[in-house]
């Protein structure tokens, strides 16, 4: 499985030969920030569309919520056609009907799928709400809805994204409970390309239930966005 906010598909070619690249030895993919299916502004950035296309051997269960005159999709996901889903679906964590062009960031749902085995994979992406990702009301109450909706699952469960939110904060710690944080557990120190220059380089996490049969946790080095993959091995 690899996550990866894709940057609305603004690095165009290497993105595209990432994903044809990695399609052959991945089995899920989720994405954020997903663009649409049209080029923004007359640049040629990769659309929904092409990633469709590049991703022909994958069912796509992805949001249908589009948004910025349809350039973005945010989140994508894809599961490889010969797995199993018995069930796929949205739970919304912020209003959409309060949307407009300044409060974009205050919608948010979570886009989850459940395996013909029983494991439960979600994929979110986190409010933007501000310059910093420290705790915030908003955010705190993103977290409260995220664990009330693991919490009705008894089954195993990986959650993964792009999720706003930096290491020690309460509305992290919120989403670590009875989960193993993979980036903690294998000691990753950035979730950002080089080319990042921020000081702090979290964003993107991924956790895991500890029924959850991890085989193998990394980064991936390609640099195809302003945040890198995260690819786990797991046993489905």
């Amino acid at each position: 499985m690899t996550t990866l906010n894709l940057l609305r598909g603004e690095i165009r070619e290497p993105l595209a030969e990432f994903l044809k690249k990695h399609s052959a030895e991945t089995d899920i993919f989720l994405f954020q920030e997903m663009p649409g299916p049209i080029s923004r502004n007359g640049i040629s950035f990769l659309t929904s569309a092409e990633i469709k296309n590049i991703l022909g051997g994958f069912n796509n269960y992805s949001k249908s919520y589009s948004r910025n005159g349809g350039h973005l999709k945010d989140v994508g996901f894809f599961v490889k056609k010969d797995i199993g889903v018995k069930e796929s679906g949205e739970v919304e964590i912020h209003d959409s009907s309060i949307f407009n062009e300044e409060t974009e960031h205050l919608w948010r749902d979570l886009n989850y799928v459940i395996l013909d085995n029983g494991q439960l994979i979600v994929n979110f992406h986190g409010l933007w709400d501000g310059s910093d990702k420290l705790d915030r009301p908003r955010r705190l109450e993103q977290s409260k809805k995220i664990k009330a909706f693991l919490d009705k699952y008894s089954g195993p469960q990986i959650m993964a994204g792009d999720f706003n939110l930096w290491p020690g904060t309460e509305s992290l710690k919120m989403l670590e409970e009875g989960m193993v944080n993979l980036i903690d557990k294998y000691r990753i120190n950035s979730t950002r390309p080089s080319s990042f220059h921020f000081p702090n380089k979290y964003s993107d996490y991924v956790f895991v239930s500890p029924d959850i049969n991890v085989k193998d946790f990394k980064v991936l080095p390609d640099e195809v966005s302003d945040h890198l993959a995260l690819c786990l091995d797991f046993e489905i």
